[in-house]
């Protein structure tokens, strides 16, 4: 952990003298300002540290029998000369300026302005108002899934468990050979796949489940804790995934995950994978930000959806990158934003990166297969529509919210590793027919 932090110090550092100087050099008598440098003793001895050997480097005279700690300094005050500059700008106004005219202004803003403005510049919410929220919540709501109270206890009978330990959480689920789902639980990662899995299994020891007859594991985890933990199959996260939802979603044509570190859009087609696309070079759009958005409001993971709802206004957010977005979501409340709105709108953005994902995806595939049928002299518009319509008027779109990570695995061999797996999971339960509840 010290030498990740070491490295994040000399990132900001390295970033700053690369970009922000732009080759100048800056001169000795440097003040460092703000909280990071005040409160991180590691990042002020890194700008100590790079900053004298780029004095050392260009040949900057430092006053005799200074050296460069001596020349970088950061103030008490350093987290508020902002706040005592503008008393100090502040005090050279005139007596008249700045007089308290009275609450008219603000309440005609509070009540009206605000909002069209935001007309302007963002879009409605999701709902118009206590009534249509209702309707959408009883038309697509999942309700939770746990044990029924007469299954709550020991369980003598042996049981099938399958584990996804991801980047941010680990999963289990518990079910019977007959195929019901007896309990779900996850666990906060701990960064150790095997803390993650000690701690996942024994909240399915907790509730009751101590006879496991087969278990399935999936996720960034699973090679390392395959023979850890005695797993009988470890299986690929994408064939996990396109397993599960075509067996509780037959129709579903594309799987939209949302990982901790990573976005998988999944191309469905005659119940396999046909291609996939992999996001994980922004943070704008995977589970560990939506979390780091939570945090910033104080917000219980839990509540997130039922506080995007109390929006009124969605503002329009750059979701390209996860730095720029950050600062734009700070721009955004300097306009007077609400936390509810741009909660509101981080989560609307993951869909719009995912549809966005899917039809690239399906326009890809589309094209391969154009020139696979043409080099062979072959002709099939009937298939070409039907993959078309499956991309841009999906008939399900499965989304998962889990977080968690996965290697990128080539599209061909989704086929060889669907096989192999198919095989195994039909053992884990001793039913084929049951296979795909196990993954």
């Amino acid at each position: 952990m010290d030498e990740i932090i070491a490295s994040l110090f000399e990132t900001v550092v390295h970033q700053n003298l690369a970009t922000l100087t732009k080759d100048n050099t800056p001169m000795p008598g440097v003040l460092l300002l703000g909280g990071p440098n005040l409160f991180f003793r590691g990042l002020r001895e890194a700008w100590q540290h790079h900053l004298g050997q780029l004095w050392k480097e260009r040949g900057t005279l430092l006053p005799p029998g200074a050296t460069p700690q001596s020349l970088i300094q950061v103030p008490q005050e350093a987290l508020y000369c902002a706040c005592l500059g503008c008393i100090g700008i502040g005090g050279a106004d005139a007596p008249t300026a700045g007089v308290f005219s009275g609450t008219e202004a603000l309440a005609h803003w509070i009540e009206h302005g605000q909002w069209e403005a935001k007309a302007r510049d963002g879009a409605k919410g999701l709902s118009a108002d206590a009534a249509d929220l209702a309707r959408f919540k009883a038309r697509y709501g999942t309700p939770q899934r746990t044990a029924s109270p007469q299954q709550r206890g020991i369980h003598a009978q042996p049981v099938v468990v399958g584990c996804d330990f991801g980047s941010t959480t680990a999963k289990a689920v518990v079910m019977n050979a007959a195929g019901e789902l007896l309990a779900d639980c996850d666990a906060p990662s701990a960064g150790n796949p095997i803390k993650d899995a000690k701690a996942v299994l024994r909240r399915a020891r907790e509730a009751g489940f101590e006879h496991i007859d087969a278990l399935a594991i999936t996720g960034y985890g699973k090679d390392l804790l395959k023979d850890i933990v005695g797993a009988d199959v470890s299986v690929v996260e994408t064939v996990a995934y396109a397993t599960a939802a075509l067996h509780y979603f037959p129709d579903a044509d594309v799987i939209c995950d949302v990982g901790g570190c990573d976005v998988k859009i999944m191309i469905l087609r005659q119940g396999t994978v046909a291609d996939f696309r992999l996001n994980s070079q922004c943070s704008s759009a995977n589970g560990a930000f939506l979390q780091g958005v939570a945090e910033r409001y104080d917000v219980p993971l839990d509540e997130y959806a039922d506080r995007a709802f109390q929006a009124r206004a969605i503002p329009a957010l750059a979701m390209g990158c996860g730095v720029f977005l950050q600062s734009d979501i700070v721009n955004q409340q300097r306009k007077g934003w609400s936390a509810e709105e741009i909660i509101l709108e981080t989560a609307v953005g993951r869909v719009r990166v995912g549809c966005d994902q899917a039809r690239w995806q399906g326009a890809t595939t589309q094209r391969a297969d154009a020139r696979k049928e043409e080099q062979h002299g072959q002709r099939a518009p009937a298939r070409l529509n039907r993959a078309r319509s499956a991309v841009t008027h999906p008939v399900m779109f499965v989304v998962g919210t889990h977080v968690s990570t996965h290697a990128a695995c080539p599209p061909q061999r989704f086929a060889r590793r669907h096989q192999r797996n198919e095989g195994r999971q039909g053992r884990v339960g001793g039913s084929q027919a049951c296979a795909p509840r196990y993954c």
